[in-house]
């Protein structure tokens, strides 16, 4: 292991970031295919030269792989927002990474929670925005005279009723209209609930529809698997997720192996400089 890391270090020292980043990649993979992990030095110190040189996407990918082998707090949150940064804005997105990172116990500051609750009161699911909002305030994240959040409680929790009470006509109509859309908005609509059978079983009305979005579906009932205690078949879910999604399934799939093998959550060296959190106001 030593060795590994002073060649990789060697390369990254004189310049040769292409060379140590295809080097770093192979010690990872060949890591794996031994039935073990490269050491977590391999991972910060090429992570650290792809920050520096402003690599993104690359960076996004060994933080991922990161997460993977040494699934820490720290590790999940500088992989969700290296996502972030390298993602189109995109709601959808920016949701499910963010419910990782509430899964993770890695939400560790106050704009993390405005960046989730903003999107899920712009997504329609009051019930999820203020069960973020209780979370925050139980983790001291969020002061209790916190004015911003207040006012979102203010408008949220008069939704409620109507919200709950909706659920069964948007059910209905999902299992008959043409397009995935309603199908998924009532399967999120259940998942803020808490009823993740429910959630699974119109995600999987989804995947039947002919506009299907096969990753984004598969995204959601990994989500409703894992939150309903079905690591295994979480696991299925994530496996089939490709595409611009692979990131978020992956760190959903290194979640739940950490779940399934708590001895494989050894600490993890102190992480490569993290991007910037959510910089919404």
């Amino acid at each position: 292991e030593g060795l590994a890391t002073l060649e990789l270090d060697a390369l990254l020292r004189s310049g040769q970031l292409d060379k140590g980043l295809t080097t770093a990649r192979a010690q990872i993979a060949a890591a794996k295919a031994a039935g073990g992990r490269a050491p977590d030095a391999i991972y910060g110190l090429v992570a650290r030269a792809l920050v520096e040189a402003d690599r993104t996407a690359e960076f996004m990918e060994i933080t991922v792989l990161r997460a993977g082998d040494y699934p820490t707090a720290a590790n999940f949150r500088t992989a969700a927002l290296a996502c972030l940064q390298n993602t189109p804005e995109d709601r959808g997105k920016t949701l499910d990474i963010m419910r990782l990172l509430t899964a993770a116990d890695a939400m560790s500051d106050r704009r993390y929670y405005l960046e989730y609750v903003g999107n899920l009161v712009e997504d329609g699911l009051p019930n999820e925005a203020l069960t973020s909002i209780a979370a925050g305030r139980a983790a001291n994240l969020i002061p209790a005279n916190d004015a911003t959040f207040n006012e979102i409680e203010g408008s949220q929790r008069p939704k409620l009723a109507e919200d709950r009470s909706s659920l069964p006509g948007t059910e209905g109509r999902a299992m008959t209209n043409a397009s995935s859309r309603l199908a998924m908005r009532a399967g999120d609509a259940y998942l803020s609930y808490d009823n993740f059978a429910k959630a699974e079983e119109l995600y999987m009305v989804a995947l039947t529809k002919s506009d299907a979005d096969a990753d984004l579906a598969n995204t959601h009932i990994g989500i409703a698997r894992v939150r309903g205690g079905n690591n295994a078949g979480a696991l299925e879910a994530f496996a089939k997720v490709t595409g611009d999604r692979a990131p978020i399934a992956r760190m959903w799939e290194a979640l739940v192996r950490s779940r399934m093998q708590p001895a494989a959550a050894a600490p993890a060296a102190a992480p490569a400089p993290a991007p910037a959190a959510p910089t919404t106001n």
